[in-house]
Parts: structure tokens; sequence; C-alpha cells
């Protein structure tokens, strides 16, 4: 089985955990090869420009008028190696120990909607702040960071008391985890990269709702679950259709193969 069957494979029957770490490393990659080719053909960063233009969140509202689906693109979008890494790290980490007491559903919605919270504090901070309102014209963000805060709180506010083994320190309960990033972001908001800071804010926010609601076994985005249904099943039934078209494809490949065989062998004997 060469690479990308492999890849395709378990991201058919891996959880939505793989699902999702697959999805954001293969959106890099796929950035990384256009800027390759970009900056080989001479165009320099006019490719990054781009991507960054369609499909990282702009603070500008205007902007985000004309271009609403960068309110989800944005969570799916890393630029540089050590931004993606992190993340996925983080994701897988966190995610494992959500998994542990909650469903893959709720996984789901979690990076979702923890990174709509995550991105839509961002557009309010940088249009209603005074310190942020100059740059608000040409500000962008991207990144899972959000989406990822959101689950380390949900399950940190669920299961406060879960230890967790850091390298170097030892057993930490993890809602002192939590707290130790989010005061990180509070502290750096005024010196480096503050629109991702309150980005992350922004999804520890829909985490602490989140995990408030899980811990007193209230499930609130059931609504929401059966509002995506339908989608669901559909998305189900084209996926079955694909691959019965793919089986059949390959069926009659195989049979096509069968025939013309024997024809090559009896040429060559001849």
């Amino acid at each position: 089985m060469d690479a990308f069957n492999w890849i395709k494979y378990q991201f058919n029957t891996g959880t939505i955990l793989v699902r999702l770490v697959i999805i954001n490393v293969a959106v890099f990659l796929l950035f990384q090869v256009f800027f390759l080719l970009s900056f080989l053909s001479g165009f320099g960063n006019v490719v990054n420009d781009v991507v960054l233009n369609w499909f990282a969140l702009p603070a500008d509202t205007s902007q985000l008028l004309w271009k609403p689906w960068t309110l989800f693109t944005y969570m799916f979008l890393h630029i540089g190696f050590m931004h993606i890494l992190f993340n996925m790290l983080w994701l897988w980490w966190m995610s494992k120990i959500f998994l542990l007491y909650f469903d893959e559903r709720q996984l789901l919605w979690t990076y979702i909607l923890g990174g709509l919270s995550g991105g839509l504090l961002y557009i309010l901070a940088f249009n209603l702040l005074p310190a942020f309102q100059p740059m608000a014209s040409y500000s962008v963000a991207l990144g899972a960071s959000a989406a990822v805060i959101a689950i380390m709180v949900t399950v940190a506010v669920a299961k406060p008391d879960f230890i967790v083994s850091l390298l170097f320190v030892g057993p930490v309960q993890l809602r002192w985890i939590a707290i130790g990033s989010l005061v990180l972001d509070l502290i750096g908001i005024p010196h480096n990269n503050a629109g991702g800071h309150i980005a992350h804010l922004g999804g520890a926010l829909f985490g602490l709702y989140y995990g408030l609601q899980l811990k007193k076994h209230h499930d609130s985005l059931q609504p929401i679950y059966h509002i995506w249904k339908p989608f669901a099943l559909c998305l189900q039934k084209k996926q079955r259709l694909s691959k019965y078209i793919i089986m059949s494809i390959s069926t009659i490949k195989l049979l096509m193969i069968g025939n013309i065989m024997p024809t090559k062998c009896d040429n060559n004997n001849i």
C-alpha cells in the first residue's frame, strides 16, 4: 500500500481526530507546494498573498462580508511548519483526553464552534478596541489554535482533576494546564501576535461554556446535531456511492485486463 492509499484508508476508517489532523496537514502541504511553485516561477509571494486573502480570516468586516467562508477555512490554514506542528501535537494530546469522556461528534463540534468563537472574538476586538482598530484593515487570523484551546478548556472544565504527566514537571491537574495557557495568552496580548492570543481566548470562552454544560451532564449542542444529521446522512450516501463507483471501475478494469492479456500473450508467442 503506497503512502497516498494509506492516508486515504486512514481518513476513511479513522476517527474524527485522525480526519481533523489529516485535513490540517493536507491543506498545509497543498499550499506549501503552491508557495514553492510560485517562488520557482518568479512570482515571489503572490500565491502566499492570494491564500491569505481568500482563506485567512480578515478582521475587516467589509472584507468578511464578501468572504464569509473564511470563518471556517482559517481554522484549517497554517503557514509555518512549527505553527502546524505544535497545533497538531496539542490537538492530538487534548483530543485524546477529550475522547476518554466524550464522543467524536462532540469533539468535531467543539473544534468547529471553538474556532468560530475564536474568530468572532478576534473580529470584535480588532473593530471595537482602540489599540487594534488601526490594524483591522489589513490584519488576518489563521490556524487551529482557537479550536484546540476550546477542546482543552472544555475537558479541563468538565474533568478538572484529570492528571497529566508533564516532562520535567511531573503530574499536574488538567485545570492548571488550561489556566496557565490562558494566563500566557492574556499577558501576551500587548507583546506579539495579539490577534492569535485573542482568538485563543475566544475559543476558551466557548470551551468554558460547553465544559460547564457537560459537567452537568447536559449536551447543549443537541439542536445542532439534529440540524446537521440530514447533511451528514447525505454525505455518507455520497461516500458509499463513490466507493461503489470506484469498485465498479476497478472491476471493469480487471475484466478488460483479463480479456486483453491472453491476446497479448498470443501475439508474443507468434
